[in-house]
C-alpha cells in the first residue's frame, strides 16, 4: 500500500519544501498556509517537471528505436530537455538568491530588535 504514495511524494515534496522555506523567510514563522509562493518557485517546479517528462520520453524512444529517424527524434526531444533544464537551473539560482536575500534582511531586522 505504501508504494503508491512514493510517486505522489516525489511530485509534491520538491515543491513544498522550498515553498515553506520561502514563506518562512518572507513572512516569518507565523505565516498563514494561504500565503502564496512567488512565481519563480512555481515556474521552477513546472520546468523541472517538463524536463523530467522530456527526458523520460527521449529515453523510451531511444530504447525502442530501430530506425535512424527514431533516434533523430529522440535526440531532438533530449535537446529540448536540455534547454528546459537550463531554464530550470537558472530559475533555481534565482530562487536561492531570493531566499538568501529574504533571510539576510530578516536577520538584520532581528539584530535591530535585540540591539
Amino acid at each position: 500500500m505504501a508504494v503508491f504514495f512514493i510517486p505522489v511524494t516525489n511530485i509534491w515534496k520538491p515543491y513544498q519544501i522550498p515553498a515553506e522555506i520561502w514563506k518562512v523567510s518572507k513572512f516569518g514563522s507565523n505565516h498563514k498556509r494561504t500565503d502564496t509562493s512567488p512565481l519563480t518557485l512555481k515556474l521552477w517546479r513546472v520546468f523541472w517537471g517538463v524536463d523530467s517528462v522530456f527526458f523520460q520520453v527521449s529515453y523510451n524512444i531511444t530504447d525502442r528505436a530501430v530506425e535512424t529517424n527514431e533516434l533523430i527524434n529522440a535526440d531532438r526531444i533530449f535537446f529540448s530537455s536540455n534547454i528546459v533544464s537550463i531554464i530550470a537551473i537558472l530559475l533555481t539560482i534565482k530562487m536561492v538568491k531570493e531566499i538568501d536575500y529574504l533571510q539576510a534582511n530578516q536577520g538584520s531586522h532581528i539584530s535591530e530588535v535585540f540591539a
